[in-house]
């Protein structure tokens, strides 16, 4: 089965609870941003807030994306809280 490698950004609260702001994956190619949470849950269940986090926002490549968007090598995917105003 052929991989890919892609660059995870963590921002905000994310990258407050988990202690990092980046690390690199490697994952299924055609994998999708659910994919590689899971793939990420399987390795470390630190993950699993993420993943499980429903108001989360994704951008791949600095463009906002949905957890079915599908990733390619060398993709940046960046997970952060709603931003809120006041």
């Amino acid at each position: 089965m052929a991989t890919i490698t892609v660059d995870v950004l963590f921002f905000a609260a994310y990258r407050e609870r988990l202690s990092e702001d980046r690390r690199s994956a490697s994952i299924a190619a055609n994998a999708t941003v659910a994919d590689l949470l899971e793939a990420l849950v399987r390795e470390d269940e630190r993950y699993q807030f993420v993943r499980d986090e429903t108001r989360r926002m994704i951008a791949v490549n600095q463009s906002m994306a949905r957890a079915d968007t599908v990733l390619a090598d060398g993709d940046e995917i960046a997970f952060f809280p709603p931003v809120t105003g006041g």
